[in-house]
């Protein structure tokens, strides 16, 4: 039973399908030209005895005379064991050989008449041949039988026919082979994807054909995708469980503490650590939608990014005032507009500001930290600037590896600036990382390209 859906059947019956009709037209036009040819040749061998028989007549003394010897045995010769009927009509219409009987072409204006005709019940192909001589017109006709043509013409219509079953079942064999073969790629593959256990997403190394090779590609670019995607997932959980252990331990110990002695507790400790998890597991989130690049084109939007930055500061100066410093923003250009993720980017200077307020806080005064936008050759750069202790130059590539944290007397969780370089790297541009002159540290987001804008001189927010 033929499966429709396998594509080796389907291949295998359409290609049957295109041979047994090829062979069949072959067939038909073989043996057409086969019948035609023939009849030909049978015609122009009946011409030819007539030829014959006329170089056998002789004039002599007014009257028509015909070498019969010498005709009996060379013609009936050559058509061998066929039944042969002839007439030979003199100028006066006496018969001068042959069989009375014999019908004459019914057109006599052509020195050779080729006709079909019966005589004493079987149908003969005649040819009638007009032998001009000195006395007159003499009609010469050699008939012979169909039967025998037909049947030496059906005997080779058989042979081209068996041939030509031969030929095609043999063709159908070596076609089944040919699918086989071309279609082992394939199932090589097949055999390679099935015998794979579930953990195993390296890429194919199987030699295909290159029709095969764009197929492959894809395949070993979802299993790229589903190994990052799965790496992300067990990131993921080991950054979870990690980063939860801590804070829960100390709510254990907080909440046992407060059952002995509940008078004597508060619980500002466990709500410090309820705030921390609250936090951490927006990081988390964060983090792992960047990673897995979980946002559809619908959220990219055109924004302007001086009226963004400059809300920005605007929106988060409380809390920077509350933890003792000062938030400004400067600009060199009036507008520019680009095409980004607006939360994404919000959430990637947000966690800028907040390493600036734990890590950039100056020794002795209040602090500023300066959120800058310039624009050069239609790119955007846009930085958080701190007047902290900036760090050593070993710890600046270290940095921005997850879950590192230069400061462990500092509460956090090492994903801030790996959640930034995601965000950034996703608008197509880089972070870069350097310390600020005199003091502190510059944190910048650079390649932003830019749509539209116009430079103007520096304005503060």
């Amino acid at each position: 039973m033929i499966n429709i859906q396998s594509l080796s059947q389907r291949l295998y019956v359409a290609l049957a399908s295109a041979i047994i009709l090829l062979t069949l037209m072959i067939f038909f036009i073989s043996t057409w030209v086969l019948k035609d040819k023939s009849e030909r040749l049978y015609d122009n061998i009946l011409i030819a005895v007539t030829k014959n028989i006329d170089d056998r007549l002789i004039v002599k003394d007014g009257k028509i005379m015909l070498d019969m010897d010498y005709f009996s045995i060379d013609t009936l010769s050559d058509v061998r064991n066929k039944k042969i009927f002839y007439r030979i009509v003199a100028p006066n219409g006496d018969l001068l050989a042959g069989f009375e009987g014999l019908a004459l072409a019914k057109d006599s204006r052509h020195p050779i008449m080729l006709y079909d005709t019966t005589y004493a019940g079987t149908e003969l192909r005649a040819a009638q041949y007009i032998s001009r001589t000195s006395i007159g017109d003499v009609k010469i006709v050699i008939a012979e039988s169909k039967k025998g043509r037909n049947a030496t013409i059906s005997g080779l219509m058989k042979q081209i026919a068996m041939a030509a079953v031969g030929v095609c079942i043999a063709t159908l064999i070596l076609v089944a082979f040919i699918v086989r073969k071309s279609l082992k790629p394939l199932n090589l593959l097949q055999k390679e994807i099935r015998l794979r256990s579930e953990t195993n997403l390296e890429p194919i190394g199987t030699n295909v054909p290159p029709e095969v090779e764009a197929l492959v590609r894809a395949l070993n670019s979802l299993m790229a995708r589903l190994r990052r995607s799965i790496e992300l997932s067990q990131n993921f959980n080991c950054d979870l469980s990690h980063q939860l252990r801590t804070p829960l331990a100390e709510m254990k110990i907080q909440l046992d503490m407060y059952r002995r002695c509940p008078k004597n507790n508060d619980l500002q400790g466990l709500e410090r650590n309820i705030t921390l998890m609250t936090r951490l597991t927006e990081q988390m989130l964060h983090y792992a939608n960047v990673q897995n690049s979980a946002m559809s084109s619908d959220y990219w939007v055109n924004i302007d990014l001086v009226q963004f930055c400059r809300k920005f500061c605007q929106k988060h100066a409380p809390m920077v005032f509350e933890q003792g410093q000062s938030i400004a923003f400067e600009t060199d250009v009036e507008s520019a507009i680009c095409d980004i993720d607006e939360t994404l980017l919000e959430s990637a200077l947000l966690n800028l500001i907040e390493n600036a307020l734990k890590y950039g806080k100056p020794e002795h005064g209040e602090g500023e930290i300066v959120v800058n936008l310039t624009c050069h050759n239609k790119v955007v750069c846009l930085s958080v600037i701190d007047q902290g202790n900036g760090m050593k130059e070993q710890d600046l590539n270290s940095i921005l590896e997850r879950k590192v944290r230069l400061d462990r007397s500092k509460q956090g969780f090492g994903l801030g600036l790996a959640i930034v370089k995601q965000v950034i790297e996703l608008h197509h541009g880089k972070l870069e990382i350097a310390n600020a002159f005199p003091n502190g540290l510059r944190v910048s987001l650079s390649g932003l390209a830019v749509i539209s804008g116009q430079t103007v001189s520096r304005t503060h927010a």
